[in-house]
């Protein structure tokens, strides 16, 4: 399958990606309209007390969390991931495209050290839409941890930034473990075309 997406080149992220954005702004808008924030199990009273708080900034975090819907703030935190996600998607693609570019002039340059010759030159395979994704879902998932920190009141760069480095870490490795497969699989091929 991603062959066949791979002849299309940029369409499929761009198509996926905008149809996650669209789905994420309709989810998003869909919740500031319709969904109240505030418990619904509270009386007038107290919901006047809570909308009186927030307007003259009485209310730490921890209370208004503990008045708040808290479907809502999951769903706000769902749709806000999978709106970056997509918004993300195709610049994920073209980041892709450059890495493996770099990786191949890179190899290139190593074969011409060894060998003296001058590798052909050779073209990036398309970045496969399934990494596209995976990579874009981790930019959902930061950006809605970030999201939800800041709604805790909680956010911080050094936090924001540690996540980042965790998630780009995690990418790395399995971008690593990959690459060792595909290794040893063509490896394996060249054995088997040579005996």
């Amino acid at each position: 399958m991603n062959r066949r997406l791979a002849r299309f080149g940029l369409l499929p992220s761009l198509f996926v990606g905008i149809l996650l954005a669209a789905i994420g702004l309709w989810a998003l808008n869909w919740l500031v309209n319709e969904v109240w924030p505030i418990s619904p199990n509270l009386t007038n009273s107290q919901y006047l007390e809570v909308q009186r708080g927030i307007a003259e900034d009485r209310f730490s975090a921890d209370t208004l969390l503990r008045v708040s819907n808290g479907e809502a703030i999951a769903l706000f935190l769902v749709a806000v991931g999978i709106t970056a996600m997509g918004l993300i998607m195709p610049l994920a693609y073209f980041i892709n495209r450059r890495v493996q570019l770099w990786l191949l002039t890179r190899e290139d340059k190593q074969i011409q050290a060894t060998t003296g010759r001058t590798a052909p030159r050779r073209k990036p395979a398309p970045a496969s839409l399934l990494v596209t994704m995976r990579q874009s879902l981790w930019f959902g998932i930061w950006v809605a941890f970030c999201m939800w920190l800041q709604i805790n009141r909680t956010f911080g760069l050094a936090v924001a930034g540690l996540v980042a480095i965790v998630l780009v870490l995690l990418e790395l490795l399995l971008m690593m473990r990959s690459l060792s497969v595909q290794r040893t699989v063509s490896s394996r091929r060249t054995r088997q075309t040579q005996a």
